[in-house]
């Protein structure tokens, strides 16, 4: 993932964003906690270099715990949105036989 914004660190600010939401408000991280974690500390580490509209939404001192952010609008919407596309489909619920019926 951190391949995507290499040539672009600003990046990493929605992509923290979207997989935090998944996370923590929507209980469904699409991504390990591994690869979060990378994620989290390659944005601290480029923070100060990095401009984005949505940079404030993030407190910098945090990024090594978890925690609520107060989401840009934008972000519910894309990250719904990378869910449908990239996480496995609900299970589909089984079908129950039809009883015989009884004889009489």
């Amino acid at each position: 993932m951190l391949g995507l914004v290499a040539s672009n660190p600003n990046l990493l600010v929605p992509h923290f964003l979207i997989h935090s939401y998944l996370y923590y408000k929507l209980d469904h991280p699409i991504i390990s906690d591994d690869a979060f974690d990378s994620l989290a500390k390659e944005l601290g580490a480029k923070w100060d270099s990095i401009v984005h509209p949505h940079k404030a939404a993030i407190d910098p001192t945090l990024l090594k715990t978890g925690y609520y952010l107060g989401y840009p609008v934008r972000v519910p919407g894309a990250a719904l949105s990378l869910l449908a596309r990239f996480a496995p489909p609900p299970p589909k619920p089984k079908r129950r036989k039809p009883k015989a019926p009884q004889k009489q």
